[in-house]
């Protein structure tokens, strides 16, 4: 008999098999398997009653606190489509974010209600705002629900309707090329199959404890509110990354592993009362969002010998995980420590149930080089509400990812550019081409470029290429200040340069290769 995916089966497992067991810690709060699971589903049946139909979006801009981890599961057991929302972002962007999916409930944190108030008159579409610890704010005049009453009555547990494992799920947007985000739409059967993909490839048990330091908003938070449920492991949430609160949450919790981009682990590392923190439970370390250096895999595997650090490669496209860099059996027993530093540094090869291909290979030394193309059961079907988007992205059944990769010896894959005009700082996604068209808004700018340059801290920021109208005198600190004026301050150009013109392609277009050579050149990847 065949049921339909559903990543609700996980936590009902969870609950069934593990009661009694910690599942959530958040703060001062614990909750069991069995707790969890019946705030979850009173926390849908309540979404159901306010006469939310199935199929209706619900964003949420939270932190990463035991709600939306709860929601997450609330709404794949009723059928909603969840859409979790990065709070960095400005209050026009949200509102586009919210209007374009049609959100009809909106979940936000007390702290972000500013956000909410600021889009007044412009969420058309919104008929409840559900308040996430805000309790003082509830009086005023009836216009936001409480979040934990929506948990308390759960009256009956009804038995849920039929839902179709191809029917979206979660739709998250996602920086790329355009100067829009588009939003990516993953189904129940995409995170299902991920959970179970990722479970693998980072070999999880039950006795596994993760900190949630990715954002829950970025990529499926890694995938990792399926698996850890799916594992029966404990989810451990971190509201703000901090080093100090990381490395007391690993002592006290026992955490065996967490997920983050670079950044985030130079600054863990680097925390000065690092030695007072016992950190000898933690078994792995995933780094994700950009590639990183043998150097800061050096100095973990040296800080902590009990933890391996690998890299994983995806996108939100891919559910999200596409490679891991485990080094295979026979590299462990052939290889030195060095060259199996060198090994977990790159890329990785595809996890089960991902293909990878390069598309259009060139010969040359070390193997193919072209655009990195996907498929599988957990790569999307297609951009949300965007056939033309999807189109263009997706040519017999391969997803066309943007980056630009190497083919090496065994499987092996290296990425080494990005073919699409993104940037990636910080692990957070920005459109050069976003960037470009707020330039040309300044009334003394004539033309305008930006590229990524290598940031030590933050793998790689936004440098201006900016040619001035004639006559006009602007200085580089009125271009930055006038860019953070019109969008999220992380987006904005961290250096400008002028210049009397840019260079050309012969079809008339700017050679960003050309401006990136000075800044990139002597790398083997030209991403940082």
């Amino acid at each position: 008999m065949i049921s339909p995916l559903n990543p609700f089966d996980f936590l009902e497992r969870a609950a069934k098999l593990y009661p009694e067991r910690t599942g959530v810690i958040d703060g001062n709060k614990r909750f069991t398997y069995s707790e969890f699971e019946e705030r979850s589903i009173a926390l849908g049946e309540a979404l159901s009653s306010l006469g939310a139909a199935k199929g209706s979006v619900v964003s949420v801009i939270d932190y990463n606190t035991h709600h939306i981890l709860e929601l997450y599961y609330a709404l794949t057991r009723t059928g909603f489509i969840i859409n979790p929302l990065n709070f960095r972002y400005s209050a026009s962007d949200l509102a586009y974010m919210i209007g374009y999916v049609k959100s009809t409930v909106v979940f936000v944190h007390n702290d972000f209600l500013p956000l909410i108030e600021r889009m007044e008159g412009k969420l058309r579409s919104v008929q409840k705002i559900v308040l996430i610890e805000g309790n003082d704010n509830l009086s005023n005049g009836g216009k936001y629900l409480s979040y934990e009453d929506l948990t308390k009555n759960l009256k009956s547990r009804t038995q849920p309707e039929y839902i179709d494992e191809n029917q979206v799920a979660e739709v998250l947007f996602t920086s790329g090329s355009s100067n829009k985000p588009k939003a990516v739409g993953l189904t129940n059967r995409n995170l299902y199959l991920n959970a179970l993909y990722t479970m693998i490839a980072y070999r999880m048990t039950e006795e596994d404890a993760l900190l949630h330091v990715v954002p829950l908003f970025h990529a499926n938070g890694g995938g990792t509110p399926q698996m850890i449920t799916a594992a029966g492991g404990k989810h451990v949430m971190l509201r703000k990354v901090d080093p100090e609160i990381m490395l007391k949450l690993i002592d006290r919790e026992s955490i065996t592993m967490f997920v983050a981009v670079p950044t985030v682990l130079r600054r863990f590392l680097s925390y000065a009362e690092f030695n007072s923190f016992d950190t000898s439970s933690l078994r792995q370390i995933i780094v994700v969002g950009t590639a990183a250096s043998r150097d800061l895999f050096r100095e973990v595997e040296t800080k902590m010998p009990n933890c391996e650090c690998f890299s994983a490669y995806g996108m939100t496209e891919a559910g999200p995980l596409v490679a891991l860099s485990r080094p295979k059996s026979e590299d462990t027993r052939k290889l030195q420590p060095k060259e199996l530093l060198e090994l977990k540094t790159r890329t990785g090869y595809e996890v089960l149930g991902v293909k990878i291909k390069i598309d259009t290979p060139i010969g040359g030394p070390g193997g193919k080089e072209g655009e990195i193309l996907i498929k599988g059961d957990s790569v999307f079907n297609g951009y949300y509400l965007d056939s033309k988007a999807t189109s263009e992205s997706i040519t017999d059944g391969w997803f066309h990812t943007g980056d630009w990769g190497r083919e090496l010896d065994d499987g092996w894959i290296l990425m080494i550019d990005r073919a699409k005009d993104m940037i990636k700082s910080g692990g957070e996604n920005i459109s050069s081409v976003e960037v470009e068209e707020t330039l040309m808004k300044h009334p003394s700018v004539a033309e305008a470029a930006v590229i990524p340059i290598p940031d030590e801290e933050w793998g790689e920021v936004p440098m201006a290429f900016v040619v001035p109208k004639p006559d006009a005198h602007i200085a580089q600190l009125e271009i930055m200040d006038f860019c953070r004026s019109k969008m999220a301050h992380f987006k904005a150009p961290r250096s400008v340069v002028f210049v009397d013109s840019l260079p050309k392609t012969v079809t008339g277009k700017v050679s960003k290769a050309e401006l990136k050579n000075k800044y990139w050149s002597g790398r083997e990847r030209r991403i940082s």
